[in-house]
């Protein structure tokens, strides 16, 4: 263990780390969705806890070439506990090395929370959220968003948890690869996460997987996690073949009904590409607003530094697709 400015950092949660996540319902710091991350990307996961406080966060460190990257807590940035740990946790992260096995360290800044390192560099991207989840009804959604609903109920298709982890994982991986290859993207996510992911799933109340059925062929889906008081959406992907009954709209829809179900008050659509005007308008038809998301990257180490400049030096196109959100 590394005590740094009284902020604990070990590969162990302490005592109170559960605990505190259960209170909070705080699904992106538990140890169970650090354990998804690591099976899924073979990232090792520290806990950096400010005992004065009774608050932390979780850092999965990723392996990035010759470059060890700090994630703080992916995807969605804060911490548990109270207010003034994640800023003291931030302020401090120089000091962070963890016996020299990090190099920088990645903190997001939501563009609908308290911000943290306000005089640091950042990356900027839209993000978009619903912010009054409890008053949003699809009564007032846009008439053609309302028409694509109606095309689903009309057609043959339905909308069921996906509850088989092994082949349900290997379908919804299959139609992620698919519409990612298709639009020539690069593949962040692996079998093994969507595997991790689907399991736990079936264990955790704050964590959905959603699928669209055409009898036993899966036609789409879409993952959603509530970590705190704010919803997430974060993957869905659809067979072109099933284009026409729009289960995208459908299952769209119900990971919002089911956000409001749970209490949240708010459905974080996260951060898009800032080349991808269509998708942030996208986003926006469903009852969002986009704000700035940022990230800043911090250097703890003397390598850490060579990668930070140059991730700099290439406008961010140079970052490691683990390390993006949405």
């Amino acid at each position: 263990m590394t005590v740094v400015s009284g902020i604990h950092c070990d590969l162990t949660p302490p005592p109170e780390w559960q605990s505190t996540c259960d209170e909070r319902g705080d699904l992106f710091h538990s140890p169970a969705w650090q354990s998804v991350l690591c099976r899924g990307f073979r990232c090792v996961s520290l806990y950096l806890w400010d005992a004065q406080a009774r608050a932390g966060c979780a850092l999965p460190v990723f392996p990035l070439g010759p470059f060890r990257m700090g994630y703080l807590g992916f995807p969605a940035g804060g911490g548990i506990g109270t207010l003034s740990a994640p800023a003291s946790i931030a302020e401090n992260l120089d000091c962070l090395s963890y016996g020299r096995r990090i190099d920088a360290i990645r903190v997001p800044i939501s563009g609908f929370s308290r911000p943290l390192l306000s005089t640091q560099r950042s990356v900027s991207a839209p993000e978009t959220a619903i912010v009054d989840l409890a008053g949003w009804s699809a009564d007032r959604l846009p008439p053609p968003l309302r028409r694509n609903l109606r095309k689903f109920q009309r057609s043959d298709l339905e909308l069921r948890p996906c509850v088989d982890a092994r082949g349900d994982a290997e379908r919804c991986y299959r139609l992620y690869r698919g519409t990612i290859d298709r639009h020539r993207g690069r593949r962040r996510y692996s079998r093994a996460y969507f595997r991790a992911l689907l399991e736990l799933s079936l264990s955790s109340d704050r964590l959905r997987c959603t699928g669209a059925y055409a009898g036993g062929e899966l036609a789409g889906f879409l993952v959603a996690a509530c970590s705190g008081a704010t919803a997430f959406y974060l993957h869905g992907a659809s067979d072109p073949r099933f284009q026409m009954a729009r289960p995208s709209d459908a299952l769209f829809e119900n990971a919002i009904l089911w956000a409001k179900g749970v209490g949240a008050d708010l459905f974080d659509m996260m951060s898009s590409p800032p080349s991808q005007e269509g998708l942030v308008r996208f986003k926006e038809k469903w009852g969002g607003t986009t704000r700035q998301h940022r990230t800043c990257t911090v250097a703890v180490s003397r390598i850490g530094g060579l990668a930070v400049g140059l991730l700099r030096l290439g406008g961010g196109k140079k970052e490691p697709s683990v390390l993006r959100r949405g």
